[in-house]
């Protein structure tokens, strides 16, 4: 493929339908973070990204974090002689209930009404993840000399999630 306009519109085409039915996948598993019920969750969660980043070609590796959840790192090339992009995603959701909230359509159901997709993830930040992994895809394939790294967590939409230290005296 070539990196042209029409080259990534006719890349997209051709993978749209593995694209939704993936990001249905993601979708249908609930990673709330901030719910401690959900911890068998995280874990399948963090199990789909990493399977996923695999069967796309990435080296990559898991890390069980004591009292948080796991975090991931992704690999594809190691060329020391070319810049290497980072891209980091979260793969947790907020809660969500059709009963409770103004939810149209299951939130842990992937639906879609013409171009539009309904979700809990589908937006921040499951989907945007898996836009990148298909950019990254294009990229490699179009032969464009970069390294790319994967940073995916689990506990952004958590109330474990520390703050950074102020900045400044």
């Amino acid at each position: 493929m070539q990196i042209t306009k029409a080259g990534l519109f006719d890349f997209a085409r051709r993978h749209r339908g593995e694209f939704e039915t993936l990001l249905a996948e993601f979708v249908a598993v609930p990673t709330v973070s901030a719910d401690p019920a959900h911890s068998g969750d995280i874990a399948r969660g963090a199990a789909l990204a990493a399977a996923t980043l695999r069967r796309f070609g990435a080296d990559v590796r898991l890390y069980q974090v004591e009292g948080g959840s796991p975090v991931l790192h992704a690999v594809f090339g190691n060329d020391p002689g070319r810049p290497t992009v980072t891209v980091y995603n979260h793969m947790d959701v907020q809660p969500a209930s059709k009963e409770t909230e103004p939810w149209a359509t299951d939130p842990f159901v992937f639906t879609k009404k013409g171009d539009t997709y309904f979700g809990r993830g589908t937006t921040g930040d499951k989907g945007p993840a898996l836009t990148a992994l298909y950019g990254a895809k294009a990229a490699l394939e179009a032969g464009v000399p970069v390294n790319i790294r994967f940073l995916r967590e689990l506990e952004e939409e958590s109330a474990r999630r520390t703050s950074p230290p102020p900045c400044g005296p």
